[in-house]
């Protein structure tokens, strides 16, 4: 069930203008677009006038039928809190190869244990990158210096 905001969230008025102003721009009526959505047309102009929320699988559609990034709904917003911040990280994951098949995987698995050992591994392997040792422990420096290879804090850095 959409939650409705009726006082319409300024993240969410945001978020519909986009998508009503890529629509728009690519000569999409309601009608047609909503189908390609799989939602109906009311539901749409809901999202659009940021009386209803876009939820993450419609965003997803919506980045695809519009072929934009799903971080170009959050573009150019106001950025007023650190919730706004993690929306934002949220839509750049997902816009990363390989994110939404981790994500539908990870959501599919019915253990909450099994899900917190994969949350504390890549919380590790973070860890790990950040401080500069690879997976035996030693400086991930020094092991890609013997492999000829920059470390990763090099590679994010130049990247």
């Amino acid at each position: 069930m959409t939650k409705r905001h009726d006082d319409g969230n300024p993240v969410d008025r945001h978020i519909g203008r986009r998508l009503q102003s890529k629509r728009e721009q690519r000569m999409l009526s309601l009608a047609d677009c909503a189908a390609q959505l799989e939602m109906t047309s009311a539901h749409l102009a809901g999202c659009e006038a940021g009386r209803q929320r876009l939820q993450p699988g419609e965003m997803l559609r919506a980045a695809r039928v519009l072929d934009v990034p799903v971080v170009y709904f959050f573009e150019g917003g106001e950025r007023p809190a650190a919730v706004d911040d993690r929306h934002a990280a949220i839509a750049r994951f997902l816009g990363m190869p390989g994110a939404q098949e981790l994500a539908a995987t990870f959501a599919a698995i019915e253990s909450s244990a099994a899900r917190d050992m994969i949350v504390s591994f890549a919380s590790s392997i973070l860890e790990r990158e950040t401080s500069g040792l690879d997976s035996s422990g030693s400086s991930s420096a020094a092991s890609s210096a013997k492999a000829g290879r920059e470390p990763p804090s090099a590679a994010l850095a130049a990247g």
